[in-house]
């Protein structure tokens, strides 16, 4: 652009104004959220134009900012359900813990998430085996980025008869998968669990040994305290693990009981790490 209004050339253009705008989404968890669209320009001169450019540069010059505010009615829906503020479409929700989790420039963005819910490429239903309830496992195609990648939703019931996501990932395409995996959710969370799952141990009849997920199982329990289970399951030192489980719930009886559903844990480290290489 500098070459062309420094030449000889292009002597009929005498002002190039060039614009862009910018766009910037404020929130934290459980807080209200901002939307700013920002229009800027810059204007640059021919230095030999056929003819002087009669407006001064401040009159083609684009600026203008808007923003939006929404507060979410965080009061009500925790008097309904006595969790924090969750962010809603038809049937859906995202919950505290998923906007948390996704609140980094990599996360996932809950309006893209609830889209998925409602329109997905194949679900997983799970029902749990020591108790009443399900989890849902459901999985679409994303292909509206540079590199293209399959979207892993985790939910779950409410009592009020909508489901909240819980959890989502990203997963993009290997040598192994071929772009299949939207259409079979639970082979995306095994492929999941492949890479970002860290080994822990677990009591079998012939010992310990070290498994990445935990189905459904009954562990007998030192004491009925939480942190007896994470003891008893070792997870290796040094490693920035997020515990993800469907269902933990402890028998009080002589020998305490822990029943535990779909149990992993997740190195967010390596996943973030692994994802920020495609969305450089």
């Amino acid at each position: 652009m500098e070459r062309r209004l420094g030449s000889d050339f292009n002597r009929s253009a005498g002002r190039v104004i060039i614009s862009w705008d910018d766009f910037v989404i404020d929130t934290e968890p459980g807080q209200g959220i901002t939307y700013a669209f920002r229009r800027r320009s810059v204007t640059r001169e021919h230095r030999q134009p056929r003819a002087e450019v009669c407006l001064p540069p401040n009159v083609t010059q684009v600026e203008r900012t808007i923003s939006i505010s929404i507060d979410w009615p965080e009061e009500a829906e925790e008097k309904r359900t006595g969790h924090g503020p969750r962010l809603g479409l038809g049937s859906a929700v995202v919950g505290p813990s998923f906007r948390e989790f996704n609140a980094s420039w990599d996360g996932i963005r809950p309006q893209h998430a609830l889209e998925a819910f409602h329109k997905p490429d194949a679900v997983y239903r799970y029902q749990f085996r020591f108790g009443d309830g399900e989890q849902l496992l459901i999985t679409r195609r994303v292909k509206v980025t540079r590199q293209q990648f399959t979207m892993l939703l985790v939910a779950h019931p409410l009592a009020d008869g909508r489901h909240e996501i819980s959890d989502a990932y990203r997963l993009y395409d290997d040598e192994d998968s071929h772009g299949e995996l939207h259409h079979h959710p639970m082979a995306a969370f095994e492929v999941l669990v492949s890479r970002y799952g860290v080994p822990f141990s677990f009591p079998s009849p012939s010992g310990l040994v070290m498994i990445k997920f935990l189905r459904a199982a009954r562990l007998a329990l030192s004491t009925a305290s939480p942190n007896a289970l994470f003891r008893l399951l070792g997870l290796p030192e040094g490693v920035d693990a997020l515990s993800s489980a469907a269902r933990i719930h402890t028998v009080q009886a002589a020998t305490p009981t822990c029943e535990i559903e779909w149990l992993w844990f997740l190195d967010e480290k390596r996943y973030r790490a692994d994802i920020r290489k495609y969305l450089r």
